[in-house]
């Protein structure tokens, strides 16, 4: 079995929405899961 990825243009990208937190980025087409923050990314944005 073939696993073939869904291609998005950017403008679907921009729509997309999968109702979770989870936040992506969009490459070559196809979306990639971004990490979450680490906690001191956190503490440094809630410093400023």
């Amino acid at each position: 079995m073939t696993y073939t990825p869904l291609k998005l243009t950017f403008e679907q990208y921009l729509e997309y929405d999968d109702d979770t937190d989870n936040r992506y980025e969009l490459r070559n087409g196809e979306l990639v899961e971004m990490p979450p923050a680490s906690p001191l990314h956190s503490d440094i944005v809630e410093f400023l």
